[in-house]
This record gives C-alpha cells, structure tokens and sequence, in this order.
C-alpha cells in the first residue's frame, strides 16, 4: 500500500510576489475559478480600471444576465480597513452589481462589515468575501482553492434566474461548438488551458500579461470564425507599439492579419479569419484544427512581444 501525504498550506507571497503585477494578472487570467465558487459567467472587462484616485484591480461583465459589472478587489495578506474603504468606493464608483474582495483571510470584523453593508447598502449593490489558500501535497505542485465566507442574502436567487434563462438555438449551438473543441485540444494535447465553455460566440484564453487575452471567435452572423489577439485598454497605442513588427509577426504566423485600431473604444485587436458556417456540423473537426492552430501560434508569436512591450 503507498504511503498517503499531508496536505500543507503555502504561503500566497511564495506563488506572487505583488499583488498589481502578479496576483492580479493571475486572478484575471483564472476567472474561471471565481466562476465556479460564485455559480455565475464573467468576462473579463479590464484590470487596473480607474475610479477617482484609485484603481480597482479587476472589472468583470456577467455573461448571462442584465445585471451589471462585477468589480474584484484582491490582496494577498489578511483583509484590512484600507481594501474595506477600496470595495466601498468601488461600489459607489462604477457600475457594479457587485463587488468580490479577494484575500488570505477575512478577519472577523472585516466580515461583520461586509455583512453590514449587505444589509444596509443600496439593494443594487451586494458584496461578497472570499479567502484564497495554496495547498500542496509532499513536492507537488500548488494548487490554488477559494472559499466563500460572506455573499448577500439574495446571491442564490439571482444564480438561479440567471441559471434558469433559456438559451436560444444559436446559444445552445455556441456552447455545444465550444464543448466540443475544449475536448478537441484536450485530445490532441495543447500547452494552453481551456476554461469552462459557455453558451457565447467567443472563447477566451490567457495570454500571460494583464491587458491582454486570446480571444476565439465563432461569428454566426458573418459565417466566419476568427483567432484574435484582444487589447483591453489603450489599444491604439498598444497596436502602434507592435506595429513595429507586423512583417516578422506576420511571417510568423504565415498570414496577413486584421490590425483594428478602434478610435472611439478602449479596445482593439489583431485579428485572423476564415469563412465558416457554424451550423454545419459536419465540417466542425476541420474548423477545430484551424483554431487549435491559429491560437497556439497566436500565443507563441505575440506572448513575447506583449511582454516586451508592458516591461
């Protein structure tokens, strides 16, 4: 019989150094895992977004439901009066349905607040608490695990609703598309992970660098599919910056890309595509190959030029 191990608690501060350039970049990276504590779909909207003089660490848009942004505030020690004054801000300051804060430990006055503030803040704002630990077993690798300590009262209900809402056909076809594919690389072996797919006609995927995000695209209207490289914030400058070299990025990936510079909107991207109808079934295994390999060598020509360029 094999000996069993001991599952031992890590230190957060010997997985991330910094809570703004690391266990930010992380955590947006790894909605996912925040998806599955809270029940719900987010999308990543922007980290670092300003309010006033500060910047809150993580706005989200919930996928499924009219409700409005989910702002994540994240430390890495235990909760303190400076985050409480952050999340209370960030409630009164942006368009949020509700604010998670993020940490190593709430203390029990800090989640006597937060309860507080459910009870007696605008009903059009809930909050919620959540504590992250790192476990290892002997020399694994750690693995990260939330817990929810405090939610408002209602948080089930509007999972419910949220959960319950019928999905249209092309929806149902989204999400079927997307399942398949996550299986698709799975088989085949891929260096990048795929999250939980959901029923929208984009999949995203981590690039390594905050800002930054490999986003999939399944265009129903159109009858096409594209690999993009998406640019959260300040695109115009960012795409000016790797501009500098569109014909070695563009060698590499064997193609002439779509550069989208969007004046009016903070986003932009750089974007391949091809003819495709997504209701054809038949021709799926072939549309999966060519997304497999747009977003491998997306991530391989682009991941060190965007890093290059957020030194």
């Amino acid at each position: 019989m094999s000996e069993l191990g001991e599952i031992q608690e890590v230190d957060l501060r010997k997985q991330w150094q910094k809570e703004d350039r690391e266990f930010t970049p992380w955590l947006s990276n790894n909605l996912d895992l925040i998806e599955e504590k809270l029940d719900i779909d987010l999308e990543l909207k922007g980290t670092e977004v300003p309010v006033g003089s500060y910047n809150a660490d993580i706005v989200a848009q919930p996928t499924q439901s009219e409700k409005g942004d989910v702002v994540i505030e994240n430390q890495l020690g235990k909760s303190d009066h400076d985050h409480l004054g952050k999340i209370i801000t960030y409630a009164s300051g942006l368009d949020a349905s509700y604010v998670v804060w993020v940490c190593k430990e709430i203390q029990e006055e800090h989640k006597a607040a937060v309860d507080w503030l459910n009870e007696n803040f605008s009903k059009d704002v809930g909050f919620l608490a959540l504590e992250i630990k790192l476990w290892k077993i002997g020399d694994s690798n750690m693995a990260p695990k939330f817990n929810v300590i405090c939610k408002p009262d209602e948080w089930s209900k509007y999972v419910q609703s949220t959960a319950s809402e019928e999905l249209s056909e092309t929806k149902r076809m989204q999400r079927e598309f997307w399942s398949q594919f996550k299986e698709y690389l799975e088989e085949k072996g891929s260096p990048l992970n795929p999250r939980k797919p959901r029923p929208q006609h984009w999949y995203s995927f981590a690039i390594g660098v905050s800002g930054y995000h490999l986003s999939l695209i399944a265009n129903t209207r159109d009858d096409r599919i594209e690999c993009k490289l998406y640019i959260e914030e300040n695109g115009t400058e960012r795409i000016q910056e790797l501009m500098r070299w569109r014909e070695e990025i563009e060698e590499k990936c064997g193609a002439e890309l779509e550069w989208n510079k969007l004046e009016e909107k903070k986003a932009s991207g750089i974007a391949q595509y091809r003819d495709f109808n997504l209701y054809n079934k038949d021709k799926w295994e072939e549309a999966f190959k060519w997304l497999k390999d747009r977003l491998e060598t997306f991530h391989k020509v682009f991941r060190p030029k965007v890093k290059k360029i957020e030194k």
